[in-house]
């Protein structure tokens, strides 16, 4: 949870950009403020997730922004998370 805190921390004047895998920083922010059921938890989901739909929406070939936002593991989880928390 201190890596969280600080992350989190960081997140309020900085960006994950240029840091290798932004999308797994927040799933694993997510998973843990869910884990303590921090109310955090789902504006991290959010985040996740429209920066997860930025990146798709620029991706031209269906096909292939399909396969990007379902068949990459953190890419699916994201997305399955926030389905589930907007459709119980």
């Amino acid at each position: 949870m201190g890596h969280v805190e600080d992350i989190l921390t960081y997140l309020e004047s900085g960006t994950l950009e240029g840091t290798e895998q932004p999308l797994l920083v927040y799933l694993s922010c997510y998973r843990v403020l869910q884990a303590m059921d921090d109310p955090r938890a789902k504006q991290v989901l959010d985040e996740a997730d429209h920066l997860l739909q930025d990146i798709a929406e620029k991706i031209t070939d269906e096909d292939l922004r399909h396969s990007f936002l379902q068949n990459v593991a953190v890419h699916r989880e994201i997305t399955s998370a926030h389905e589930r928390r907007d459709h119980p």
